[in-house]
């Protein structure tokens, strides 16, 4: 991963919880539910709702967002692709 993509990424080191749910909307091919996301981390619905509040207000301005669809859960979008194929 270059510089200035690890630069985007800072805010999660120290939150290994985050981080890893950071991984597992990444790696995700459609939307995932929070109820998903909880079993696989295991904590509650409300923490993972609680923790992608956190995630999208760190994510502002950092050319990705998490989109939110009711009855769908949660998808993370790149808006530069070619950043994706850094992270990976």
């Amino acid at each position: 991963m270059d510089l200035a993509i690890s630069k985007k990424f800072e805010f999660l080191d120290s939150k290994p919880r985050l981080k890893t749910l950071f991984l597992l909307l990444f790696r995700a091919d459609d939307f995932i539910t929070s109820e998903e996301l909880a079993k696989q981390l295991k904590v509650s619905a409300r923490t993972i709702k609680s923790d992608i509040k956190f995630l999208k207000e760190e994510m502002t301005g950092k050319e990705m967002t998490i989109v939110s669809k009711r009855s769908l859960g949660y998808r993370l979008e790149l808006s530069v692709a070619a950043d994706e194929n850094k992270i990976r």
